[in-house]
């Protein structure tokens, strides 16, 4: 019984300190849709980490609305927009370290909107990678975005 209890246990801590491979970073930012997302934006061009396109999301979506009836937009979000992000230093660092993890390559951040609060979320490269050559870069990559997002300011 007791080796039960400490297998048990040891499942439990591992399962809390292991990352898991579908790691979103989220943070929800109270204000102004325009001036959060513009925040990220400036942020992330000052890091290095180049918008090479937007996805205005929610108007995609809106075109069906009619078609989806009450399944549209079910959490009632007023604005879905992504950023699709490269910094080329940093890509050239996986493609030397580990070639696969190129299939992450560009990044998203993804800002949902409703009710005066923007949800700003970026999927963790460190969980496509936890045993890559190319860990240390993908830490490194995480916490540039992160620290970007981090530093958008509340009203």
């Amino acid at each position: 019984m007791r080796t039960f209890i400490f297998l048990l246990a040891f499942l439990t801590a591992l399962g809390a300190s292991a990352r898991t491979p579908d790691a979103v970073y989220s943070r929800v930012i109270r204000g102004d849709f325009e001036r959060i997302y513009r925040d990220v934006y400036t942020g992330l061009e000052k890091k290095q980490f180049h918008i090479v396109y937007e996805a205005f999301i929610s108007n995609a979506l809106a075109k069906h609305a009619k078609d989806w009836g009450k399944e549209y937009n079910t959490n009632h979000y007023e604005v879905v927009r992504s950023m699709v992000i490269c910094n080329p230093a940093y890509a050239n660092k996986i493609l030397n370290q580990d070639p696969m993890l190129m299939a992450v390559c560009p990044m998203n951040v993804t800002v949902l909107y409703k009710q005066g609060k923007a949800t700003v979320l970026f999927k963790e490269l460190e969980s496509y990678g936890p045993h890559s050559p190319a860990l240390g870069v993908l830490r490194e990559v995480d916490d540039k975005i992160i620290g970007v997002i981090r530093s958008v300011a509340s009203d």
